[in-house]
């Protein structure tokens, strides 16, 4: 039977320690005390696309499966507010390109190496000097949009393309921390048929999806019909509460995680989660993870979960807040602003 080890949840601001040798095995993250913004950056989220939608003409771009990184003219803050702490060089090449502009973008290694990314952004102690992975790669930021709030997206993309140019002549050191996302228009007719066949694309090379955005859009806070994710699947974040034995070859071991959603929904995952994983429920007990699915039933449960990562840039205590503001608004998940975040504080 699996041991269930004695876990102490610590509060995001203490250093995480591995309890077991096991968890010492497994890299267990060290997060050293981090600052905050007293508020999330105010970044534009994206709606789901659906077929039917007229967006001829619109901007297009493959969906990176990185960390959203938001540059507010001085350090580097993920989507929750929280400050990362880069490899020496990485803000001198931004501010080279982007000075004090407040920029948009994603910390992106290649497609289908998320987890390792976000075990070698989230470790704040000791960062390695160009955040190389395993998986053969180095951490890039990955500039798309200039929080620019009055000028409509074809003005930014210009911009960004002009920036793009630059980079282009820079070093090699300099480009190996930050570049450009690239853009492409759509079609304004076949749009939807464009759309499908890049999709399949951007699927066959383990991309995640697409990115659609209004070419006359402003940078908005919040969600916005104007940017647009087209993805083959749908993903959410759950808590993890406890657990359920396996059966067959993983009696005895960790057969799935027992979770719950941001409004109460509880469910269970066990796809996608590694072998060797499987052994000590520690590494998972009261995380915030993300799962992929294919939407949910009509009892709000996800279809076909399967475990994506560990979201260590979300600390329980921000997945509830945002549970509480659900239960208080009475609203779908994806109508929560960010506005709305910051007010519950």
């Amino acid at each position: 039977m699996m041991r269930r080890a004695v876990y102490t949840c610590l509060n995001a601001s203490s250093a995480l320690a591995a309890t077991t040798n096991m968890q010492r095995n497994h890299a267990m993250l060290q997060v050293r005390t981090r600052v905050s913004l007293a508020v999330p950056p105010p970044v534009m989220l994206a709606h789901s696309y659906k077929p039917g939608m007229d967006v001829g003409g619109w901007y297009w771009s493959e969906k990176l499966d990185g960390i959203r990184a938001y540059w507010n003219g001085s350090n580097l803050f993920t989507r929750n507010g929280n400050s990362i702490q880069v490899p020496k060089g990485f803000k001198t090449e931004i501010r080279r390109h982007f000075g004090s502009s407040k920029v948009d973008g994603e910390l992106f290694a290649k497609n289908n190496c998320f987890q390792q990314t976000m075990s070698a952004v989230m470790r704040q102690t000791d960062p390695n000097p160009a955040w190389k992975l395993p998986c053969g790669t180095s951490v890039r930021f990955v500039v798309f949009d200039l929080h620019k709030l009055k000028m409509p997206f074809k003005e930014r993309a210009k911009a960004l393309a002009t920036i793009a140019k630059q980079l282009r002549k820079a070093p090699a050191e300099a480009r190996k921390f930050v570049t450009v996302h690239k853009y492409s228009r759509l079609p304004k007719l076949g749009a939807a048929e464009f759309i499908d066949t890049e999709l399949a694309k951007v699927l066959a090379e383990e991309g995640e999806g697409l990115m659609i955005r209004n070419d006359t859009s402003e940078y908005v806070e919040g969600r916005s019909d104007q940017l647009l994710k087209v993805k083959s699947f749908e993903d959410s974040e759950a808590l993890v509460t406890d657990w359920a034995e396996g059966t067959g070859r993983f009696l005895g071991l960790m057969g799935a995680l027992r979770c719950r959603l941001h409004n109460g929904i509880t469910f269970e995952v066990g796809s996608g989660l590694p072998d060797w994983k499987r052994f000590d429920f520690n590494d998972f007990r009261g995380k915030v993870i993300t799962i992929k699915h294919q939407g949910f039933t009509n009892l709000g449960v996800p279809r076909f979960p399967t475990f994506v990562g560990l979201r260590l840039d979300r600390c329980p205590s921000e997945f509830e807040a945002l549970a509480d503001i659900i239960n208080k608004v009475d609203l779908p998940m994806g109508l929560i602003s960010a506005k709305q975040l910051r007010a519950s504080r």
